[in-house]
């Protein structure tokens, strides 16, 4: 549970992680998850943002499991955010 005061800072991260989900899952669903794609992808779905909202973001990415597909990856990045 997010503290009431800390939910304004934490709103940005939750939309920019479903974001990223959501992109990771778009392009290649079945694909294996390369790391380097999901940080890529987690900047660019940040450069609207405050500064600080990327290293959020970075606290909240998952280590994908070995043969995990993106669709698997962001299912579990939207429930981290989303519970």
């Amino acid at each position: 549970m997010i503290p009431q005061a800390g939910l304004e800072k934490w709103e940005p991260v939750q939309v920019r992680i479903v974001a990223l989900a959501d992109r990771l899952e778009q392009n290649d669903p079945d694909g294996t998850v390369d790391v380097g794609q999901v940080l890529e992808v987690a900047e660019h779905v940040s450069l609207e943002a405050e500064p600080l909202v990327l290293a959020r973001i970075m606290t909240l990415i998952l280590s994908p499991y070995e043969g995990e597909t993106y669709r698997e990856y962001a299912a579990r990045l939207r429930e981290a955010v989303t519970g």
